[in-house]
């Protein structure tokens, strides 16, 4: 799945719109709630990606993204964490109880099957 581009401040990834706002390309479901950020190329944005394969199309969108995972937003930038708790990770991937990836199909999704 590749992204797409709609204008210079849109961009869609499969079902997924972001749109750029102060640098951020932002899922457009976002609005200002809690998020849980992560370092840009750093262990804990790998260890997501590995974990949780389909977000990887939509982090290539930008060095700074907002997603949404599940209930999760995930945040990434130059800030935040650089590894992952396990608590953290599992929130992330826990929340998540079936995902749906047209490359892939159906993906159910848990701390052991991903």
């Amino acid at each position: 799945m590749r992204w797409q581009p709609c204008s210079s401040l849109v961009r869609a990834v499969g079902d997924r719109v972001y749109f750029l706002r102060q640098g951020i390309w932002t899922d457009s479901t976002y609005a200002d709630e809690q998020t849980l950020d992560i370092v840009a190329y750093s262990d804990a944005y790998f260890a997501l990606i590995t974990r949780i394969p389909w977000i990887a199309a939509h982090l290539a969108i930008g060095l700074k993204v907002i997603l949404r995972v599940s209930e999760t937003y995930v945040r990434v930038g130059d800030e935040g964490d650089a590894s992952l708790t396990e608590e953290e990770r599992d929130r992330v991937v826990m929340s998540i109880p079936e995902t749906v990836c047209p490359s892939l199909g159906s993906l159910r999704v848990g701390a052991r099957m991903v």
